[in-house]
């Protein structure tokens, strides 16, 4: 293996991670957004007991997004 080989694999390798970063980045807005409507439909419709569930499951996860 040379070191052409070498600088070339580092270049693909870091093209993948930017490339998932990006993903993730997208992955964590939509969650994020999702548990914002989940929690405002919460506040407006009290009555609905599993949206209830939905949004404290939602609230563990987004914080331990955060915490990471």
């Amino acid at each position: 293996m040379s070191e052409g080989d070498l600088v070339d694999m580092a270049k693909h390798f870091k093209d993948v991670v930017e490339a998932k970063d990006e993903e993730i980045l997208q992955l964590q807005k939509n969650i994020m957004l999702i548990y914002g409507l989940i929690r405002a439909t919460d506040e407006n419709f009290d009555d609905l007991q599993f949206i209830s569930l939905i949004r404290t499951y939602c609230s563990n996860f987004v914080e331990d997004m955060i915490e990471k």
